[in-house]
C-alpha cells in the first residue's frame, strides 16, 4: 500500500509539473517512437516496400511519418515550452555541475559531426559474400556515429536545459537513438557478414579496447583536416552556450 500510494503520488507530481504543451510533445515524441520502430522492423519493413512499390516510395512514406510526428513536437517545443515551466528537481539540485558536463557533452556532439561521414563499412550489395570484412575511420570507433552524435547531443540538452519541458522533447531523442541502433543492428545482422559485427562495437571504442581495431589507424583515417573541422565545431560549440 505505501508502495502503491508512493508510485501514485509521483505519477500525480509529474503530471502537476507538466504543461499542457510538454503532455503534446510526450504524445508526439512516442508517435515518432511507435512508428519509426514499427516501420523500420525487418517483416514490417518488407511488407511496406512490397506493398508501395517500391524501396524509394518507402522511405518517402518514412519521411512524411517522421515529419509528421517529430515535426509538431519540435515545433511546440522550440517555439512554445523550451526554457519554459519547472525544473527537474533531481537535475536543478545539482545545476551547476550538471550544467558543466551539459555543455562537454555539446561540445563532444558538435565535435562528432565532421567526422559522421569518415569512415566505410560494408556495402549492402555485398551482404553474406564478404570474407575479408575492412572498415575504415570511425567505423572503427562504432558503427552506430550518428546515433550516438543525437544521443550525446539530447543528454546535452536535457542537463543544460534541467526543465520538464527539456526531459519531454529530449528524452525520447535518445531512447529512439540508442534503440534505434540496436535495433538496427538486429535487423543488419541477417544481411551484413559476422564478422563486420565480430570486428566493430555498438558501442563507442569498445572494439578498440577489445583489441579488433586500431585508434591510431581510424585517426589516419580521420585525417587531420576533419580534426581541425571538428575542433572548430567544438570550440564555436563552446562560446555560443558561454556567451552572455
Amino acid at each position: 500500500n505505501i508502495l502503491g500510494g508512493q508510485s501514485k503520488l509521483n505519477m500525480t507530481s509529474l503530471t502537476t509539473n507538466l504543461s499542457g504543451d510538454d503532455k503534446k510533445v510526450v504524445l508526439y515524441m512516442s508517435s515518432f517512437i511507435v512508428t519509426h520502430t514499427i516501420m523500420s522492423h525487418g517483416v514490417v519493413r518488407d511488407a511496406l516496400i512490397k506493398a508501395l512499390g517500391g524501396t524509394s516510395r518507402f522511405i518517402s512514406t518514412y519521411a512524411v511519418t517522421s515529419f509528421a510526428t517529430l515535426g509538431p513536437a519540435a515545433w511546440i517545443y522550440f517555439r512554445r515550452s523550451k526554457g519554459t515551466g519547472e525544473s527537474v528537481p533531481a537535475l536543478a539540485n545539482n545545476s551547476q555541475l550538471l550544467s558543466n558536463l551539459g555543455l562537454i557533452l555539446a561540445m563532444k556532439a558538435a565535435f562528432m559531426i565532421p567526422l559522421l561521414g569518415s569512415g566505410k563499412g560494408i556495402d549492402v550489395d555485398q551482404k553474406k559474400a564478404v570474407d575479408n570484412v575492412r572498415v575504415t575511420g570511425i567505423i572503427r570507433i562504432t558503427r552506430h556515429s550518428l546515433f550516438w552524435m543525437f544521443a550525446v547531443l539530447s543528454a546535452s540538452q536535457i542537463l543544460r536545459g534541467q526543465k520538464y519541458s527539456d526531459v519531454c522533447f529530449h528524452l525520447p531523442l535518445i531512447v529512439e537513438a540508442l534503440f534505434g541502433a540496436l535495433h538496427q543492428d538486429q535487423r543488419l545482422r541477417q544481411v551484413y557478414p559476422k564478422q563486420f559485427y565480430e570486428q566493430t562495437s555498438w558501442f563507442p571504442w569498445l572494439a578498440v579496447l577489445g583489441g579488433q581495431q586500431s585508434a591510431v589507424q581510424a585517426f589516419k583515417e580521420i585525417g587531420v583536416t576533419r580534426f581541425a573541422v571538428s575542433t572548430l565545431f567544438s570550440l564555436a560549440t563552446y562560446w555560443y552556450c558561454t556567451k552572455k
